[in-house]
């Protein structure tokens, strides 16, 4: 197989091939914009590579107001304060995420002089009052883990899991659990499809709203059959569920008050104190786990978190992306970026830009920490970045054993598998 295959089975594909010496090995179509789907996260990459340097961590305060009296009661509110952290409360880096993350909280309290509280728990979400969610991006996707909105205090990854359980083709399915317990309600219209068939189910919802249906099939016979939905309101779950943790563990002083959010512009440090400051991973690390899992929130909130950095001026898409061009000395042409992540229907890149960023990239100081966050493909040499959407498969990289730089974007229906075009590549 070769690469005049790809160009047989889907005519309107766009193909660029170079070496590390400028020289043209394939073209096809190479100057044509095409949407990048989750390639569109190697610009993502790139750009936060350029602004922040590689020990940078993304920071939640807990923070009290009021005063702690001589019996260790504090009066006043408990606050958690958000700073773009995506992976807050993240299983992926903690099994038990949500409760670690709530136990570092509960003995930072402690070593505070804190042994009870009488007051609220309040998160607080910035300068930002609503779940940022990008305009162009469908109302179907929407609902979904994987167009998951943005916010200063994201937590969970802004999703619910719904677990469910099937018996024989063609049956209704049962709801068994929701985690992390938080107050949805959801119409369960999910069948169960063939025994060997994929996920299939998506939710459906109001925007913002805590009522979901969900349909669609998971295969027959599973049991407590994972899938993800999108969380609204991340910051309210976030204060329902460590209020609910702080109960269990005796520290609410009854009677309970009513949990509440606050929208600040960093005044709070003239009210409040410090109490504990939980770390995310550093930068680099964050970016491997959103290149290799294809975590759309991950790239739209690390690029939102250059905000804060910039003295809170409006990010705009266009400032984000020169400004590491420019560093880089790469010049842009006329490709598109409408989001950071890859979902919106607008964005548009060519192959050739695409493979000229490649370049300019391993050209720059961000070479071996722009390589690191890329998935390797093992013995193929390749590292290199997958982008998938409904009828759009999207291959980028750079083949380090050949010295090649490449792209491959198809946006035509039913496109190749990755294995497939590995194998194309092969013959470079």
């Amino acid at each position: 197989m070769n690469l005049e295959n790809i160009i047989k089975q889907f005519p309107n594909a766009g193909i660029f091939v170079r070496d590390k010496y400028g020289q043209e090995i394939f073209e096809h179509n190479a100057s044509k914009l095409y949407s990048p789907a989750s390639g569109m996260k190697l610009f993502t990459t790139a750009c936060l590579l350029d602004f922040f340097d590689e020990n940078h961590t993304f920071d939640t305060e807990l923070r009290c107001t009021g005063e702690v009296d001589k019996d260790g009661v504090l009066h006043g509110d408990l606050i958690i304060r958000g700073g773009w952290d995506p992976s807050l409360g993240s299983t992926r880096f903690d099994e038990d995420g949500i409760t670690n993350l709530f136990d570092e909280f509960l003995q930072a309290i402690y070593n505070f002089g804190i042994q009870k509280i009488d007051g609220n728990v309040i998160c607080d979400r910035g300068q930002n009052s609503k779940t940022f969610i990008n305009k162009n991006w469908s109302k179907d996707d929407i609902p979904n883990y994987y167009a998951a909105g943005t916010s200063e205090l994201s937590f969970h990854e802004n999703s619910f899991t719904a677990y469910f359980t099937s018996k024989h083709q063609g049956s209704f399915t049962k709801l068994n659990k929701i985690y992390p317990r938080i107050p949805v309600k959801i119409d369960n219209k999910v069948h169960a499809g063939e025994p060997d068939s994929i996920d299939n189910a998506w939710f459906k919802n109001r925007l913002r709203s805590m009522k979901y249906r969900v349909g669609g099939t998971i295969p027959a016979y599973s049991n407590n059959f994972p899938v993800k939905g999108a969380l609204f309101r991340p910051s309210q779950v976030m204060t329902k569920l460590f209020y609910r943790y702080l109960k269990t563990k005796k520290i609410i002083v009854p009677p309970i008050k009513k949990r509440k959010e606050i929208n600040t512009t960093g005044l709070i440090e003239e009210y409040s104190e410090l109490i504990h400051i939980h770390n995310s991973a550093p930068i680099d690390t964050l970016l491997k786990v959103m290149n290799q899992h294809s975590i759309n929130l991950y790239a739209e909130n690390l690029a939102r978190a250059t905000i804060k950095e910039e003295n809170n001026l409006l990010l705009k898409k266009s400032t984000f992306f020169q400004k590491c061009f420019s560093n880089i000395n790469l010049e842009n042409s006329n490709a598109v970026f409408d989001d950071f992540c890859g979902l919106s229907p607008k964005n548009r890149i060519s192959p050739s830009f695409m493979v000229d960023f490649l370049q300019a990239v391993c050209n720059s100081k961000l070479k071996t920490r722009f390589l690191t966050t890329l998935h390797d493909y093992g013995q193929t040499g390749i590292r290199a970045k997958t982008g998938t959407m409904a009828g759009v498969k999207t291959f980028s990289g750079i083949s380090l054993e050949k010295e090649l730089f490449f792209s491959i974007m198809i946006n035509d229906a039913n496109p190749l598998s990755t294995t497939a075009l590995l194998d194309e590549l092969a013959s470079c």
